[in-house]
């Protein structure tokens, strides 16, 4: 996908403060964050950053519950772009769970 729209990481399956981490290899692209309760999408409390080649991207504690990220369409955006993005799933086995706890990723803001 060359673009994807405003959303929110805050399935269910994720936890109440999910971490997710993501990688960016390729060309740089556009990564927009803004509040969900705002209602224009340039609005001025939005919040721009550019992924070069090699970024990390870490969204942790209420981002996903207070905020909605996107990857805007760029028509320059002809080069090869690839990302890795890792994410925590609540309830899934982890080495934590062979000693008798189960790992829950901490709620930071």
């Amino acid at each position: 996908t060359r673009y994807m729209g405003y959303h929110a990481d805050d399935e269910l399956s994720l936890g109440e403060c999910p971490i997710i981490a993501s990688i960016s290899v390729g060309t740089e692209r556009r990564f927009l964050l803004r509040p969900k309760d705002s209602a224009k999408l340039e609005d001025s409390s939005r919040i721009e950053y550019v992924l070069a080649h090699g970024s990390l991207l870490v969204m942790a504690g209420h981002t996903q519950k207070y905020y909605k990220h996107a990857l805007p369409k760029q028509a320059r955006a002809t080069e090869t772009r690839l990302n890795f993005t890792f994410r925590h799933v609540v309830g899934q086995e982890d080495e934590h769970e062979s000693v008798g706890r189960k790992w829950v990723p901490p709620c930071i803001d």
